[in-house]
């Protein structure tokens, strides 16, 4: 639940960041000039929140994946109900039409957007005046975004995939057996 929590923090902290460093760096306030060279954090902010997010994720995703190999702990009167609820959730998951493909595709596609508008003013920078160096930084971070943006997506999917098609073997079964009721223990 802290997970969830703080994901959906994350998530209204990269739109605060983005407006607050977007601010700043067209010069939206009438007190201070503009300073489009702090724009080149757009990419990096984005690329930092959006990890922080995708390893609450997987975080989420993981402990799913262990109560649905594990169980739940037997005085937990809607424990069959909740082992139920996990596996539904992860069949749901694995369909073509993932359901829980929309954050993620929100996360993405948000950095790739803002990421190719940075570069795009750079551009616009080193074509139009006297700031051409400017512009080239704000080009290169721009450009940068776009591939952060996938290998975060790429290292999630895999990751996640992984945490779904894993099972409990090993040493590792046994000690998560040994703490698990004797009930829901299984034996591989």
């Amino acid at each position: 639940m802290e997970a969830q929590q703080a994901r959906a923090d994350l998530l209204k902290w990269k739109l605060v960041i983005v407006a607050a460093v977007g601010g700043v760096g067209l010069g939206l306030s009438t007190s201070t000039p503009a300073s489009p060279l702090v724009l080149i954090l757009i990419p990096l902010a984005c690329f930092y929140v959006d990890l922080l997010c995708q390893h609450l994720n997987l975080r989420i995703q993981l402990i799913a994946q262990f109560m649905r190999l594990v169980g739940y702990p037997n005085d937990d009167k809607d424990s069959p109900l909740m082992s139920k609820y996990e596996r539904y959730v992860l069949i749901m998951a694995r369909s073509p039409e993932d359901v829980f493909r929309l954050e993620s595709w929100a996360l993405r596609w948000s950095t790739l957007a803002l990421s190719a508008l940075v570069g795009l003013y750079g551009v616009w920078l080193a074509i139009a005046g006297p700031e051409a160096a400017v512009g080239a930084a704000l080009i290169g971070f721009g450009a940068a975004g776009i591939p952060l943006a996938n290998v975060t997506d790429r290292l999630y999917n895999e990751r996640r995939t992984r945490i779904e098609l894993s099972g409990l073997s090993g040493p590792l079964a046994e000690e998560a057996l040994t703490h698990a009721p004797k009930s829901k223990r299984r034996r591989r």
